[in-house]
């Protein structure tokens, strides 16, 4: 990926390169610096996000319920959708 696909960006900026994973290549220094976007970290949602998500479908939904529910569910965010989403 490193020594075929990133460098091929520079002659083709049409295209959108998406790399997923623990580890992503260092951009600094390379030939693909200036067109790469900066590092975007996802992170499992936390539980004042999770309330704001059920108190979409559980208007009496509270941060303490939530965090009950967050921990049984260890903070499983399939799980957690089932449980705070729609039609529970």
């Amino acid at each position: 990926m490193k020594e075929n696909l990133l460098p091929s960006i520079v002659r083709a900026p049409w295209l959108r390169v998406i790399i997923v994973g623990q580890r992503v290549p260092a951009k600094h220094g390379e030939s693909w610096e200036g067109l790469s976007a900066d590092l975007i970290e996802l992170c499992p949602p936390t539980v004042e996000e999770w309330l704001s998500f059920g108190k979409l479908h559980k208007s009496d939904l509270t941060l303490e319920r939530v965090r009950y529910v967050h921990e049984l569910a260890h903070g499983k965010s399939g799980l957690l959708a089932q449980l705070l989403g729609p039609g529970t």
